[in-house]
């Protein structure tokens, strides 16, 4: 007969409750002093393929100015949201080392990764960091580490934006009912 690890709200042992994942990151821009009002952005992100397209015109001196500050505007958002990441890796080595809280219950296998700059894995898959609120809304924090939550491919697509990379809720998981997977 197999044993119950599921705890009562549904979550496995040493697990934060899904009202937790909220509210570390809400304590974490708050203490930053982060402006999570929305800010409208200039232009849309570039799909791949209308980005290949422009790069493509750019390799053949057809570009316009206009689509020229299109693709250089989503040159410079994708490197805001790389640094976002990667100042949250920072920031969650310094809190392992400090012996501060964690925004999730590392493995002592996930420290070590973390300790030594690398990225953690699960199930031989690396955790990737999502950013809470929606790099397309709120293209002003895309590089703050405050709001980045670390997340395996599973639940940064059910948990994280509901089976749709296109919907996603500020600050929260859009199907917290959908466990966290560690």
């Amino acid at each position: 007969m197999a044993r119950n690890i599921w705890g009562p709200n549904g979550q496995k042992p040493n697990q934060k409750p899904p009202e937790a994942t909220n509210d570390v990151i809400e304590e974490r821009a708050r203490k930053a002093g982060i402006d999570l009002t929305p800010k409208p952005s200039p232009y849309k992100q570039l799909g791949n393929k209308t980005k290949k397209e422009l790069e493509d015109k750019v390799n053949k001196r057809t570009i316009t100015k206009e689509e020229w500050k299109r693709l250089e505007w989503n040159r410079r958002l994708a490197k805001r949201r790389d640094a976002g990441v990667k100042e949250f890796w920072k920031q969650e080595k310094r809190r392992i080392k400090n012996g501060e809280p964690t925004t999730r219950n590392w493995t002592q296998e996930q420290k070590d990764a973390i300790l030594s700059n690398q990225v953690p894995t699960f199930n031989g898959k690396p955790i990737t960091g999502h950013h809470a609120y929606s790099v397309s809304k709120y293209p002003h924090l895309a590089n703050r580490g405050e709001i980045i939550y670390p997340v395996t491919v599973k639940e940064h697509l059910i948990r994280w934006h509901g089976r749709s990379y296109r919907r996603s809720l500020p600050g929260k998981p859009y199907d917290p009912s959908f466990p966290e997977e560690f």
